[in-house]
């Protein structure tokens, strides 16, 4: 059925990536059906409306460097679907993606058929892999809230919750309760818990399930080493990023492995941080001789922290932002928390309507929130007209979307990923 991936990306992409659809019942079936593969691996399950990837990519990481076999499943990718699906960091090969793929399929379509979407199918195919891998673990990231994510089909041996913040209203409510609520569905009974936001919905279920909850930030001594370290226990651990919030998400990644029952040598945590950074999250580079940043926040509570660690990171200079974001978001807010902090907004689309946002809409919210900006809905156009504007003092902020990072990596620009 499926032989190359030019087939695997024509069932994939019958199955819409568009579609949304909350609910467990399809997911387990399918696994089922697998032969419940989820089962042959231990799992940190991640949920939050900010932080979920990186908390992933560091907790995989110091995993894998303390000699466990692990898998990795995130969404979305920057460039290649594959990046989605990694163990011990390596993106799942293209052979085997077809293979493995093909099987799931097969075995779906068997009487009665099971229909899966785009994420569904993607979730259970991680799942057969790792599983074939024989990975230890699995650390899993929620696609979208957690109760009816198709990730939550798991039995998970921790479940990690990081921020709250008003993200995909239209799906999991229009209140910070409402959200936490169904962020919350992924804990389990007597499974320990670790978060970040301690907010009433989370706290009443952990205890209703009697899970045990860790609040590192609360409990735990640490504090952020400028620019990239975390100071915790009478330690110093490198982190693959720069600003206190990734400090914040190191001290919860390694709540989570703790909390397993794990105590792992100091030597792989430290190899673990300091490698596991993810593209696209706090990446520096150079473009045309000036220094650029790569952040894929696409929501008002992230733009907001990207803000607070440009100022601990980066307080001199200019901040000139390159923002494209997708037609779904919560634009007015975007760039009302942008007003606080950028200097100059350039204006861009990096994928076109429907999906993605139209310049005229963002320069009509613009105006309405009188910020500095300019309109360039070309991004390959904005991207130089953002660099031209810049000395070298100045930083370019290149932000709104996962798309609005890929555009970036598919320009043809002269540029050189630095450590800056």
């Amino acid at each position: 059925m499926l032989h190359t991936l030019h087939d695997l990306n024509r069932y994939l992409l019958r199955l819409d990536p568009s579609r949304i659809r909350l609910g467990l019942t399809p997911t387990k079936a399918a696994l089922e059906r697998l032969g419940h593969p989820e089962r042959r691996m231990r799992v940190v399950h991640v949920a939050g409306t900010n932080g979920k990837g990186s908390v992933c990519a560091m907790t995989a990481s110091v995993l894998s460097a303390a000699g466990y076999r692990t898998g990795l499943y995130t969404s979305p990718h920057i460039l290649d679907l594959r990046e989605r699906i990694q163990v011990d960091r390596q993106a799942i090969g293209r052979r085997e993606f077809v293979q493995v793929s093909d099987r799931v399929a097969r075995a779906l379509r068997r009487p009665p058929a099971i229909d899966l979407t785009h994420f569904e199918f993607l979730t259970v195919v991680a799942l057969v892999h790792f599983a074939e891998q024989v990975v230890d673990f699995a650390v899993l990231e929620t696609g979208m809230g957690g109760r009816l994510d198709a990730t939550n089909a798991v039995a998970p041996d921790v479940s990690v919750i990081t921020t709250i913040g008003l993200d995909h209203t239209e799906w999991l409510g229009r209140t910070i309760k409402a959200i936490a609520g169904e962020k919350a569905g992924i804990l389990k009974a007597g499974v320990p818990a670790v978060t970040m936001a301690p907010i009433g919905p989370i706290v009443r279920r952990a205890r209703a399930l009697r899970a045990p909850l860790r609040l590192p930030l609360r409990e735990e001594s640490w504090a952020w080493a400028p620019p990239n370290r975390l100071l915790h226990r009478g330690r110093e651990w490198p982190l693959p990023y720069r600003g206190s919030c990734y400090a914040a998400n190191a001290l919860l990644a390694l709540t989570a492995i703790e909390a397993m029952g794990l105590h792992l040598p100091a030597p792989a945590i430290r190899a673990g941080l300091a490698n596991g950074g993810q593209f696209g999250r706090g990446t520096l580079v150079r473009v045309r001789g000036r220094r650029a940043l790569l952040d894929v926040a696409h929501n008002p509570q992230a733009i907001q922290t990207l803000g607070r660690t440009l100022e601990e990171v980066h307080p001199t200079g200019r901040r000139i932002v390159l923002l494209g974001l997708l037609a779904h978001k919560d634009a007015a807010s975007i760039l009302r928390e942008l007003g606080t902090w950028a200097d100059h907004v350039v204006l861009t689309q990096p994928v076109p309507p429907p999906r993605g946002c139209p310049v005229a809409r963002l320069v009509e919210l613009a105006t309405t929130a009188r910020l500095r900006f300019s309109a360039e809905p070309l991004f390959a156009r904005a991207l130089k007209r953002a660099v031209a504007s810049t000395g070298r003092q100045d930083l370019v902020v290149i932000t709104g979307s996962h798309t609005t990072v890929a555009a970036f990596q598919r320009t043809k620009f002269d540029r050189s990923r630095t450590v800056c």
